[in-house]
């Protein structure tokens, strides 16, 4: 009786530490949409943002961090992907280095990075969402937005080097939704506002109502297209990259990527269909022998949840089905119990389903951050296809999707 008491005993001590360690892991996930880095993403997802940034840095077993999750989700789900909510866990051994640069002594240490700047400011205010809300959004600005009057549109919409974003408003100042569009595709889309008293303009484009979004082709006949679709960051940024080039003609790297793609040999044909990693085999054979992407779907075990694991495959099904063929990425699931190591070198949190695009051969990756169905995984696919959103690099890709059997 004595033995089985302090068997007990012992079982308790364990479930607290395993309650505590699962906490710990799981104080963010891609469905709060606040951005986990670490030292190795942190350049990409931070520093060469176009967007400004936020960034906590926090140690999963403080009380404080405790506190401020809460929040910090809140504000991530107010500021709706405009700018980057970004969270470093500095208990990870391999995120000390960063969390040392920037000079982190206690937790949670909140800093707000600006486009262009390397160095940070400390946010000092509240830790309650709309403060963090209203200190990052103010880091926003319109400097890549020309007010146009009848006289200067001639000007502007003659130069064809971009395609023209036009907002017809009746707001004389630039909405924080409206700058962080022209932040994200600067250099690639050229965007003005005109104001509802320009009625000769109004007349031109046959705009009614205000506010009224069109995007005008660089090309001989000047396209005009209209969006009719709901005011929102990421409904707006989707539409958008189907107009902005793959790349900007000003980039560095231009000539060189053009002449690495025809070198490239052309990809096995494969059909546009719903793939199972099964094996090492499996990933071998679909992501790293071939020139596509993989975009994988970690799904829960079917051993362990069978509903909630056929409701995401289904769902990768008909992202699947909704891809055309020759589409640049191969959809694929795998349960993503069995995958743990290769999710968190990707960024991916604990809970499951979730979403990431991975290349092998190009040593790059992207996480999803958003809602398990097909169209905003169909979304976030269109915009790595588009160059607006990119893949992070990671020289020391894994060469096993699975995790090592015990």
């Amino acid at each position: 009786m004595k033995g089985s008491s302090v068997m007990l005993v012992l079982l308790g001590c364990l479930f607290v530490l395993g309650v505590a360690v699962h906490s710990a892991d799981a104080l963010y996930s891609p469905k709060d949409g606040v951005i986990l880095a670490t030292d190795a993403t942190f350049n990409a997802l931070v520093l060469q943002s176009n967007r400004p940034s936020i960034v906590e840095f926090f140690a999963p077993w403080c009380g404080h961090c405790k506190n401020l999750a809460p929040e910090y989700k809140k504000a991530a789900a107010a500021t709706k992907g405009m700018v980057n909510i970004v969270a470093i866990d500095c208990d990870d051994a391999s995120n000390r280095p960063l969390c040392g640069r920037y000079d982190v002594k206690g937790f949670p240490t909140l800093k707000l990075f600006t486009p262009g700047q390397k160095a940070p400011t400390d946010y000092q205010g509240p830790r309650t969402a709309k403060p963090i809300v209203d200190a990052v959004l103010a880091k926003l600005d319109a400097k890549n937005i020309k007010k146009l009057t009848a006289k200067s549109a001639e000007g502007f919409l003659a130069d064809k080097e971009l395609p023209k974003v036009l907002l017809f408003t009746s707001k004389p100042k630039s909405s924080h939704l409206y700058m962080a569009l022209s932040m994200e595709f600067k250099g690639k889309l050229a965007f003005a506002e005109i104001l509802d008293k320009e009625t000769s303009l109004a007349e031109k484009y046959g705009v009614e109502s205000f506010p009224t979004l069109l995007v005008v082709k660089n090309d001989e006949e000047q396209t005009v297209t209209k969006y009719e679709g709901e005011l929102g960051y990421r409904q707006l940024d989707s539409f958008l990259a189907t107009f902005a080039p793959k790349s900007a003609k000003a980039s560095k790297g231009a000539k060189s990527e053009k002449a690495e793609a025809k070198a490239e040999p052309t990809p096995v044909p494969l059909e546009q269909k719903l793939y199972a990693l099964e094996s090492d085999a499996d990933y071998t054979k679909y992501c790293v022998e071939q020139r596509r992407i993989c975009a994988i779907g970690f799904v829960p075990s079917k051993e362990q949840d069978e509903e909630e694991h056929d409701k995401a495959v289904k769902a990768l099904e008909a992202l699947a089905a909704e891809r055309e063929a020759g589409d640049a990425f191969l959809v694929m699931w795998v349960d993503g119990a069995k995958a743990t190591g290769f999710r968190r070198t990707l960024d991916l949190a604990f809970d499951l389903p979730t979403f990431a695009v991975a290349s092998p051969k190009k040593k790059g990756y992207a996480p999803f951050r958003g809602a398990f169905t097909p169209k905003a995984m169909g979304e976030f696919l269109d915009s790595i296809k588009h160059g607006v959103k990119r893949t992070h690099p990671l020289p020391d890709f894994p060469a096993s999707l699975f995790d090592a059997q015990a």
